[in-house]
């Protein structure tokens, strides 16, 4: 067949115009044997420039495309799409960017003229041995997983039950609703959490079209958007949740206490227990580190104790195997562990707690029925706040978590209403108060006598050390001075930092962490909440540090995105562009197979190639760049069109006449 190649060069306004000889380019292509047609337009992208291509395509009979315009990324589809409407398959396209790479970076009308020459003729090289390429359709899951039940996940999984899809909601932890489940008040009203979130939380346990996995991590993730595979994995809780009611009589005979660990305000408890007050699903979990029977101790006190028989030792771990059409991941966050600064003195200085302890002991469920005491059960006459305790500070994270403020702010409102002539002292550097709320309830509290915000230096000035019964607090403030205070209660405003488990979510993910440790956005100004991997959508403190609403709209948003991909009844269209073995030349050593992120490569017989499955081929290319004998073809990146533009490129530089065009 003849090879008919048209060529397309777009003005762009002035971007290009005004930068090269568009007049040269178009006439060295016009008396150019290799091609069938060359056009100039002003505009390429405009409904009158797609519709003056399609017209020379089936005018010209043309079966090769070339558009010198703009980046491919920002319309490479739209004119696939001009290519298609005139009977020409899409992949008898090839772009070629004389904007970005070369008018606004090539100094000179004359070098930046013979560089788009250049450009344009590997394309059209190229474009010779492109072959055409159908993208199949298969049908797609539309069921859901959904990583975390914090509220970002309960968001995403209610927003997504809907009919004829399944929604899996997975959580690593016994119980729904993640940290802010244990609050008593939420900012800036002391509005009651539990009320706010009840409904929300009695939906996902209720729902026929979310199944809620606790106690459950993900091993492994394979496939891409439509078609996912993902294996779970959920541990044995010992206790039945269809059986147990939440007597908490199990808990009660228990010989064994636990202690709280990790200074995040959990209460001291038994080695089967309901791990707070209010936690759903409310049921009790055997925690086997501690329990005795698992240490090989022959202990069945709470077996024997529980009148409905939810007790039970024998279980063992479940694999379940779901396939889904996306994942929403909303994992969460940690707290810096302020024992890793032993100048703030926590946990050797008496009356020095984290934010999450403050939370659990103004909660009215909490080891003083709500009320704010000190160890010694006596009300502090003095209070201070230290802010930033881990975050904005070199030696533990840099990133400021945007919340602290706002809590302390909370914190001091509840004093204030429980202790009225408490003082409350404010250590802080910036302070972080973005929207209307914020800047009315510190406008109020700056009003008050009781409390003082008082300027540091750096985060990391504070040391604070034990002064009788009292804690002394040594900082540098603005101007330098070092001061001193004293206080009953120090109350440590930790950071957030990236989930400590997320290094390991990120390989089985197959998704990058930031600088920080939270996942990383593809786009993240104009879509941060697409992962690198489509099909994967990211929400609340997995991504970024944030308050509640932020994560209830992320976890709205990343079902959002999901939705409006995957509808039932409809199909996903598959990777036109993917890998293809071929069997002559492969050693079947097998490095192809470890360097496919979508598992796509299987070895299903022995002694034979292996083969490629296109539904899960993504068409990322790695299996092919991996292949040490060249036994992998990468459709439309073959190497004999890539040898062919590349060729075009590094040969010897002809003469140019005075416009910088190539004498023939």
């Amino acid at each position: 067949m003849e090879i008919r190649t048209g060529i397309f060069i777009c003005e762009c306004g002035p971007n290009i115009k005004n930068l090269l000889d568009i007049n040269a380019l178009y006439h060295h292509f016009g008396r150019s044997e290799a091609v069938a047609t060359a056009r100039v337009l002003p505009f390429c992208c405009t409904p009158d420039g797609q519709t003056l291509i399609a017209e020379e395509i089936v005018t010209n009979r043309l079966n090769r495309v070339v558009i010198a315009a703009c980046s491919p990324l920002e319309h490479e589809h739209t004119f696939s799409s001009v290519l298609a409407r005139a009977g020409l398959n899409p992949f008898m396209l090839q772009m070629v960017n004389i904007r970005e790479q070369c008018a606004w970076v090539t100094p000179g009308n004359i070098e930046a003229t013979a560089k788009a020459i250049d450009l344009v003729e590997a394309a059209v090289a190229r474009v010779y041995h492109h072959a055409p390429l159908v993208a199949g359709e298969i049908e797609c899951h539309t069921d859901v997983l959904v990583v975390g039940a914090g509220i970002a996940g309960i968001s995403a999984a209610l927003t997504l039950e809907q009919k004829q899809r399944q929604v899996y909601l997975i959580e690593n932890s016994p119980y729904i609703g993640g940290r802010a489940a244990r609050f008593q008040h939420m900012f800036p009203d002391l509005q009651c959490t539990s009320c706010v979130f009840a409904d929300q939380f009695d939906k996902v346990l209720h729902s026929e079209r979310i199944q809620l996995f606790t106690t459950t991590r993900v091993q492994s993730v394979a496939g891409y958007m439509g078609n996912f595979l993902v294996q779970l994995s959920q541990q044995d809780r010992g206790v039945d949740l269809n059986t147990c009611v939440g007597c908490g009589l199990c808990q009660e005979v228990c010989p064994v206490n636990v202690p709280d660990e990790s200074h995040e305000g959990l209460p001291q408890r038994r080695a089967i227990s309901i791990p707070y007050p209010g936690a759903l699903p409310h049921a009790a979990v055997i925690d086997r580190k501690h329990c005795l029977r698992f240490q090989g101790v022959a202990c069945d006190a709470c077996q024997v104790a529980c009148p409905y028989g939810a007790v039970r030792y024998d279980g063992g771990g479940i694999r379940h195997q779901i396939k889904v059409g996306a994942i929403v991941l909303a994992t969460g966050c940690d707290l810096f562990d302020p024992r890793r600064a032993p100048q703030y003195g926590c946990g050797s200085v008496p009356n020095v707690i984290t934010s999450m302890e403050w939370e659990h002991l103004v909660n009215s469920d909490g080891p003083t029925g709500g009320r704010i005491l000190r160890s010694d059960s006596q009300p502090p006459s003095t209070i201070a706040l230290v802010h930033c305790v881990g975050s904005r500070d070199a030696a533990s994270h840099e990133c400021c978590s945007g919340i602290c403020c706002r809590l302390s702010l909370k914190y001091t409102e509840k004093i204030l209403q429980d202790l009225p002539e408490t003082r409350v002292n404010l250590l802080h550097t910036e302070l972080c108060l973005p929207g209307r709320d914020s800047q009315r309830l510190l406008a109020t509290l700056k009003q008050n006598d009781q409390i003082r915000f008082l300027r540091m230096a750096d985060p990391d000035t504070v040391q604070i050390d034990a002064h009788g019964d009292r804690a002394s607090i040594r900082y540098r403030d603005e101007q330098g001075h070092v001061r001193t205070l004293s206080a009953d209660l120090v109350v440590l405003l930790t950071g957030m930092e990236a989930n400590r488990n997320g290094a390991e979510l990120a390989v089985c993910f197959d998704i990058p962490q930031d600088e920080n440790g939270f996942f990383m956005a593809a786009y993240p100004q104009s879509d941060p909440l697409a992962s690198t991997r489509e099909g994967i959508v990211l929400a609340g403190c997995a991504l970024a540090p944030g308050d509640i609403p932020t994560a209830v709209a992320q976890g709205q948003a990343a079902a959002g995105k999901i939705l409006s991909r995957l509808v039932p009844g409809e199909t996903l269209p598959l990777q036109a562009v993917t890998a293809e073995i071929l069997p002559e030349q492969c050693s079947r050593c097998g490095l192809c197979r470890a360097s496919c992120p979508s598992s796509a490569i299987e070895f299903s017989i022995v002694d034979a190639p292996p083969s490629i499955n296109k539904v899960l081929c993504a068409g990322c290319g790695a299996c092919a760049v991996s292949c040490p004998s060249g036994a992998i073809c990468f459709h439309h990146y073959t190497d004999q069109q890539l040898t062919a533009e590349w060729h075009r490129l590094v040969a010897d530089s002809p003469k140019r006449d005075s416009h910088g065009a190539r004498t023939v």
